[in-house]
């Protein structure tokens, strides 16, 4: 979380319409984060263990550099503060070949249900440019009210894009919290794998299908004695269910292989009760 929310400050701020007059401050073209050179097996800075594994980080690090990035920001991070106002950034890279067309799609949630409390939902156009910019603001106060959050810690923003021209292109959620993750009242999201199946004739990849009966957040899959990686890891599950993918390297694994070693945990199951 660390580092993607210091790439996300320095992608905001890469464009020169971002420069700080007075601290010159901004246009911030490249960010750098420790990937690999691990040299003994103990905790480091760097998102990929020692035997090969993919840290949260790394999961993270696939998101945070989308040419088209999405980010909700709140401003000041001080929820108490009358003027405090959300943002909605978009961020492109300018690697499109064409004026493409896209949805920006948020929704505030509570912790408790999977139904949004609000949503609001923009059409949205990209070109070539490299740009930052936002595309939405609204007051936080009138937000919190429009959604009903009596309680603003249990409630959160996602946001996510969807191009209409690659269908391809995978989607990517961004959360803002209101709050400090340790400050939420979670309820056992009874986080459950509900199947394991084999998606390769090679024996190399594999879908795992989770379910909960209550959002959970922070969702970390692991599995132990069978080297790879999942399409998606730390996420948080605002759905009943959800299917992911482990594909593996090395010789083949089985389904057993699989479920023998796999297993699945949440933010909620970090907290002393």
């Amino acid at each position: 979380m660390t580092i993607k929310t210091v790439s996300d400050l320095c992608r905001r701020y890469s464009t020169v319409s971002h420069i700080n007059s007075s601290t010159s401050e901004g246009n911030t073209m490249g960010f750098m984060y420790w990937q690999l050179n691990d040299i003994w097996q103990a905790p480091t800075w760097a998102s990929i263990e020692y035997g090969g594994k993919w840290k949260m980080s790394h999961y993270y690090a696939k998101q945070m550099y989308q040419s088209i990035y999405v980010l909700p920001v709140l401003e000041p991070y001080l929820t108490y503060d009358e003027n405090a106002k959300i943002s909605i950034y978009m961020i492109n890279d300018g690697v499109a070949n064409d004026t493409e067309q896209g949805t920006i799609e948020c929704y505030v949630h509570d912790v408790e249900q999977f139904r949004p409390r609000t949503k609001f939902i923009f059409l949205v156009n990209t070109d070539d440019q490299i740009d930052s910019k936002i595309i939405y603001q609204v007051q936080y106060q009138a937000l919190i009210q429009r959604a009903r959050c009596q309680n603003q810690s249990q409630c959160l923003m996602r946001c996510w894009y969807t191009s209409m021209n690659d269908t391809a292109l995978e989607v990517y959620e961004q959360t803002l919290f209101f709050a400090r993750p340790k400050q939420y009242q979670l309820n056992n999201p009874k986080l459950n794998i509900v199947s394991v199946t084999n998606r390769s004739s090679d024996m190399t990849s594999f879908d795992i299908r989770i379910q909960a009966d209550k959002p959970a957040l922070f969702v970390w899959l692991d599995v132990v004695g069978v080297k790879g990686r999942f399409n998606q890891n730390g996420f948080h599950m605002f759905q009943n269910d959800k299917v992911l993918t482990y594909t593996t390297w090395g010789k083949p694994s089985t389904v057993n292989d699989i479920i023998q070693g796999l297993s699945v945990s949440s933010l909620n199951d970090l907290y002393v009760m």
